[in-house]
């Protein structure tokens, strides 16, 4: 039997569909509430064009995934698994922390349980969870492979542009009338994942700004692995062509693919977004 299985939340967005390890990864979903209807979080376009369609008034809600649902996940692992990692998504953005060790104190039996926050999400978690997943089918020792995981967190990096702050003040990462205030003089924020948080780095006036700063971003690191892009259920085409374009040539070894937001980070940034994420190559010795 696997002696680690690995447990993650709906936000994590992998680039490759098929991953070496990914019979070692489950994930607990998360709900979204839009009005009097639940939605299960989910990668399928069409929520998040169901999403995208909702003005600032009636905006969805992000719930993260219960103390139940945490729990019935690792009893069902712990059947097959010596230890369980779960690697979740930023708690400063989705607070799902308490409930996952709530959980895993209720959850108690043959398998040990760590919870580790990524402190990043979508595309970022998805890179790292197939990073550690591959390293999973061999590891045999929970601890090592922890801090492996620790490791490996200081090699994935994410950017976001956000053409609509309303959903991240509903969601309690900022002042309303800040958000409007912004909106108002027409700025586009560019924030970068540090330490869990979204940090605002810079404000653009136009679509070339935008894309300049993503370049100008990405090209902070060197020997990247991977870069993902990822555009909400609505953007500008033009934009997507830009960034394309300018990646191949600036990174002409390196493995770029594209994305649509999940229906979880729709939510939260909303359906205009246009971001990326990066993975350096690293080794289990950093």
């Amino acid at each position: 039997m696997p002696a680690i299985s690995i447990l993650t939340d709906s936000a994590a967005q992998f680039p490759n569909a098929l991953y070496e390890g990914s019979e070692l990864v489950s994930s607990v979903t998360m709900q979204i509430q839009l009005g009097d209807e639940w939605l299960r979080d989910s990668q399928d376009l069409r929520i998040g064009r169901q999403l995208a369609k909702v003005n600032n008034d009636s905006l969805p809600r992000l719930h993260p995934p219960t103390v139940e649902d945490f729990v019935h996940a690792m009893r069902e692992l712990s059947t097959n698994s010596d230890a369980i990692i779960c690697i979740l998504s930023s708690d400063r953005l989705f607070h799902n922390l308490a409930n996952a060790s709530q959980a895993a104190e209720l959850a108690k039996g043959s398998a040990s349980i760590q919870i580790i926050d990524s402190q990043t999400t979508g595309l970022g978690l998805g890179l790292l969870i197939q990073s550690v997943a591959r390293a999973a089918i061999s590891e045999r020792n929970p601890a090592r492979f922890s801090r492996l995981v620790r490791g490996l967190l200081a090699h994935v990096y994410s950017a976001f542009v956000l053409y609509n702050l309303h959903p991240l003040a509903l969601h309690g990462q900022l002042d309303i009338a800040q958000a409007a205030a912004v909106e108002m003089l027409g700025l586009l924020p560019f924030y970068v994942m540090e330490g869990g948080r979204l940090v605002p780095m810079r404000k653009a006036r136009s679509s070339r700004q935008v894309i300049d700063l993503l370049l100008e971003f990405a090209g902070e690191f060197s020997q990247l692995n991977h870069i993902a892009v990822v555009e909400g259920p609505i953007h500008h085409e033009q934009d997507l062509r830009s960034l394309r374009e300018r990646l191949a040539q600036a990174f002409p070894d390196t493995m770029v693919s594209e994305h649509t937001l999940g229906a979880s980070l729709v939510t939260l940034f909303g359906a205009h977004t246009l971001g990326l994420a990066a993975l350096e190559e690293w080794s289990e010795f950093d």
